[in-house]
């Protein structure tokens, strides 16, 4: 029976593998492409692999200058997860728009170390148009007219879910920074306990653009963030993902 099925899976694996390339080489300038042999951390999902601990600070602006970095969005992404009605499979989604307002990053000393960034609940993508335009929409307590797309941090409070730090620890066992913060979410405010890790730093294909890397990691409670509608849609546990560079 595996005889007969492994050329058909074989030749699955080739069909999605040449359309990822066709893709990536359509789709892709290569302008801040980075170089692999540049990077000391690799993968951002296994602490292992988190760079090794130094004296590094990250020091965020808003418009690039000496001594700073600016985010670099087009490379970053906010994630979620939870298991539909509780038992099933899970459900996955992402933000189109989000942002810092705050990122500052000391490796020697972590107390020094705050950040506060934010997504657009209108924004969601879910890849399911019935669920982006329609119920998560209600759900969110917000509407598509909500805040203009991709205009910086949305005015409305209610259109926007924001996570602030508060303290910030360094975790020798795990090689990743215990995060204590604020979670602001339907209005509601609740501390949340992340992870922090310094996933990776090296340099853009320029030779000059300085690459640095990190992921957070936290889960929340529908019950502390009610929702407007369906919550018995979902599970109660969600889990964040936020993976964000930062240029010099």
């Amino acid at each position: 029976m595996k005889t007969r099925h492994k050329p058909i899976r074989v030749l699955i694996a080739a069909s999605l593998l040449c359309s990822g390339i066709i893709f990536y080489t359509s789709s892709c300038t290569h302008d801040d492409a980075v170089l692999p042999a540049s990077s000391t951390g690799s993968e951002s999902t296994d602490p292992t692999y988190y760079v090794t601990r130094g004296s590094d600070v990250v020091k965020f602006a808003a418009t690039a200058a000496n001594g700073v970095y600016t985010f670099d969005k087009v490379h970053s992404n906010v994630g979620w997860e939870t298991r539909y009605a509780a038992i099933g499979a899970k459900l996955t989604g992402k933000f189109n728009w989000f942002g810092f307002s705050e990122f500052n990053f000391d490796e020697a000393t972590p107390s020094n170390t705050k950040f506060r960034a934010w997504v657009q609940l209108n924004q969601v993508n879910t890849g399911e148009s019935g669920r982006d335009g329609g119920c998560l929409l209600t759900a969110f307590n917000t509407d598509a007219a909500s805040d203009a797309a991709k205009s910086g941090e949305p005015a409305n409070d209610y259109n926007k879910a924001v996570i602030q730090s508060k303290t910030v620890t360094y975790n020798s066992a795990e090689n990743v920074y215990n995060v204590v913060c604020d979670f602001t979410f339907m209005g509601i405010t609740k501390e949340v306990t992340a992870k922090l890790g310094y996933a990776g730093k090296g340099t853009y294909t320029n030779g000059t653009n300085l690459l640095r890397s990190f992921d957070l990691r936290f889960s929340i409670s529908l019950t502390d963030h009610p929702l407007k509608a369906d919550q018995d849609q979902v599970n109660d546990k969600v889990d964040i993902t936020c993976n964000a560079n930062f240029k010099q």
